[in-house]
């Protein structure tokens, strides 16, 4: 199984599996309020505040599952506060369109949980269909749905580049195997220690950008392949920048996803 994302291709990709029309521009200002607006959803679902929740669900909000679709009232009666220990969900990835006053959205959640420095993680992708009423915008249906082996690799390939930014030791520690190797673009093989003490030393560029990604799974082997653009500032305080091919190897062990090789090479401009 093949599947390619394309930051710049990946609207016209979900269209079509979601008929979404995405090719539609949002202002700035639409774009960010839409996005908090998302945000803030996420965070009155975890305090279990249906107030706030009534303020961001249309009245005639429809959610669509595999097993039936759920009304407001319905899903407000299953809002409460998240349990203490429960996973910490990141909401990131998004892909907004904007049709006048209606708007398609589309992100990834991470969900994270950690027990003695240990980190288990699971994945999903939501859609959401909003409306502006009145000048606010509400949501009026969302879907929910599995993803792919793929997808699911895709972004944890996301959460790894979130990783090394954030100086995420624990992810590390619980996602790369035992005789993990990295080779970097001057072709200098390093092994998981290696990256741990990294990242330990806080050695860690400024910001990653994942620019396209695509992941071929083939039974317990799975390859995604990004092209990165990576920032940084040096030790002389410059700024510094590099675009990177980078292949990520994973396998299935014990029936989660480890990394095994990650490999970067540079990616040369034509001339």
């Amino acid at each position: 199984m093949t599947i390619t994302f394309r930051t710049t291709a990946a609207m016209a990709f979900l269209a079509a599996v979601f008929s979404i029309n995405v090719f539609a521009e949002c202002s700035s200002a639409d774009r960010d309020a839409l996005i908090a607006l998302d945000q803030a959803w996420g965070a009155a679902g975890e305090k279990g505040d249906k107030d706030a929740m009534m303020g961001i669900i249309s009245p005639d909000f429809a959610g669509f599952s595999a097993i039936g679709t759920q009304n407001r009232a319905a899903m407000l009666e299953n809002v409460a506060p998240a349990e203490d220990g429960g996973p910490k969900v990141t909401s990131d990835m998004y892909i907004v369109s904007c049709a006048g006053d209606t708007a398609t959205m589309t992100h990834r959640l991470e969900f994270r949980n950690e027990e003695n420095g240990r980190i288990t993680m699971d994945f999903r992708r939501s859609v959401h269909v909003l409306q502006k009423k009145g000048g606010k915008w509400q949501v009026v249906a969302n879907v929910s749905h599995p993803i792919s082996d793929g997808t699911w690799l895709m972004y944890l390939e996301q959460s790894r580049v979130n990783a090394i930014v954030n100086k995420d030791i624990a992810f590390f520690k619980s996602m790369l195997s035992d005789d993990y190797v990295s080779v970097n673009p001057a072709g200098t093989a390093s092994g998981r220690s290696d990256i741990i003490s990294t990242l330990s030393q806080g050695s860690v560029p400024r910001s990653i950008e994942i620019e396209s990604m695509g992941v071929r799974v083939t039974g317990a082997t799975a390859t995604v392949n990004s092209i990165e653009i990576v920032k940084g500032t040096n030790a002389e305080g410059q700024d510094w920048e590099s675009h990177l091919n980078v292949v990520t190897v994973f396998n299935r062990m014990g029936g989660t996803w480890r990394i095994v090789n990650s490999t970067r090479s540079d990616v040369r401009k034509r001339q």
